[in-house]
């Protein structure tokens, strides 16, 4: 599989698992983002 793909599927898993179990933190979460990465909604 695409290592970026993959990256991304394992990001959702452990968000789901924060949100639905209280597993892992929000620090560890973000730590797998960049710091300058920027979500633009699709709506304003």
């Amino acid at each position: 599989m695409n290592p970026y793909l993959q990256e991304v599927l394992d990001a959702h898993v452990l968000i789901e698992r924060w949100l639905s179990h209280g597993e892992g933190s929000a620090e560890a979460l973000m730590k797998r983002f960049c710091r300058r990465f920027y979500h633009d909604p699709l709506e304003r």
